[in-house]
């Protein structure tokens, strides 16, 4: 069942929360500390969405099926130090672990690409976890390259963990 893809709006953030947390939870459970991923809160997810939605900065898309939000992306400027004013950035796509391997990480993240094209992007970039081979596998397969030398590593929930940056040149 291919999925409803729309822009999120004011009423959206409850139900993207609830997909973030449980694919975070899902997702991450080989990467991260049980206990951290315990302690996400839909609420407090759904604060910064609230919040996303309300600036307007990025844009934000909702996967719809029969009326259930199964995922969402965000994607926006890139944040990255030196970016250029053509580059943008995928900060989420994030989808529900019932609906995995379903096509609908595949609508939003072609939602994303078209909405940054329109916004004149050049180029997409985007941060993963260096473990989650599930999320590098579907960016290679979307184009993306990843970006030598680009591992930063950070802490959260108690452990250092590292992510690498991947790119996309738009044509």
């Amino acid at each position: 069942m291919t999925p409803v893809i729309r822009v999120a709006t004011a009423v959206d953030p409850a139900a993207i929360a609830k997909v973030h947390v449980a694919s975070w939870q899902q997702a991450y459970r080989e990467i991260l500390p049980a206990d951290y991923l315990a302690s996400l809160s839909i609420e407090q997810r759904r604060t910064q969405w609230v919040d996303a939605i309300a600036a307007g900065i990025n844009t934000i898309f909702v996967a719809e099926i029969d009326g259930e939000i199964v995922g969402f992306s965000c994607i926006g400027p890139c944040r990255d130090e030196g970016a250029q004013l053509t580059d943008y950035e995928i900060l989420a796509i994030y989808v529900d672990p019932k609906y995995w391997t379903q096509g609908v990480g595949h609508e939003l993240w072609l939602a994303s690409r078209d909405a940054a094209l329109t916004n004149g992007a050049r180029h997409i970039s985007l941060w993963v976890f260096s473990e989650n081979v599930r999320a590098i596998r579907f960016y290679q397969t979307a184009g993306f390259s990843c970006e030598e030398g680009s591992m930063e590593t950070f802490e959260i929930g108690g452990i250092e963990a590292s992510e690498l940056r991947f790119v996309l040149p738009l044509s």
